[in-house]
């Protein structure tokens, strides 16, 4: 005899096995009871649905994490695990928001609050995702109106973001409908376009410089 299963995780195990992401992610030597129940999906229908993450959500995020920087040929650099997203969510070093379509994580948009002596409180974008399978039903732009909409929530006068330079369809998305645009300032006295630079020291780098 089949032990019982509740509809809540009846509906759990359909989504595993229709989400090889998901299924995937889920690493036997991190066990999911640590990391919580998952939510329930929010809808199951054809239409894509943007819901807050909990520290539950963790893993799929993680999925998503690695397809992403395999994408961009960066994977190497992912030291993140699981555990230590649930962790960094609980404790509020970011916000995150999940995507679902049919019951299934097919994004997420993940921020942090920064702020500005210039201009105030702000929202940095750091990783904006959706799965290719996923694309080309609004997703992206549900996720940026979200963030969007969380940042005019709190007062804050900037959203930011990177992208590489080589992913010229973001960067023309972007433009055409998120109405964002590279950073720049002006001219100098040759005319050449002053642009802000992207600096970034790594935990070496800082262990380094304090001389550890």
């Amino acid at each position: 005899r089949r032990p019982h299963m509740s509809g809540t995780w009846r509906g759990l195990a359909l989504c595993l096995v229709g989400c090889p992401l998901l299924r995937a992610s889920l690493a036997p030597t991190t066990p999911l009871r640590r990391l919580g129940r998952p939510p329930k999906p929010l809808c199951a229908s054809d239409s894509p649905c943007i819901r807050p993450a909990t520290p539950a959500d963790a893993h799929a995020i993680h999925g998503m994490v690695i397809d992403l920087a395999e994408h961009v040929g960066l994977a190497a650099q992912v030291n993140m695990d699981a555990q230590g997203l649930a962790r960094d969510m609980e404790s509020g070093k970011f916000f995150c928001f999940m995507a679902e379509l049919r019951g299934c994580p097919v994004g997420f948009a993940l921020c942090y609050r920064t702020y500005s002596t210039w201009d105030g409180a702000g929202v940095y974008l750091e990783d904006l995702y959706v799965r290719p399978e996923a694309r080309g039903d609004g997703v992206g732009t549900l996720l940026i109106r979200k963030v969007v909409d969380e940042a005019l929530r709190e007062g804050c006068k900037r959203l930011q973001w990177q992208t590489l330079s080589t992913n010229v369809k973001a960067l023309r998305f972007y433009e055409a409908k998120c109405f964002a645009r590279e950073r720049t300032e002006g001219a100098t006295a040759e005319g050449e376009t002053v642009r802000w630079v992207n600096i970034i020291m790594r935990d070496g780098d800082m262990r380094r410089f304090v001389g550890e």
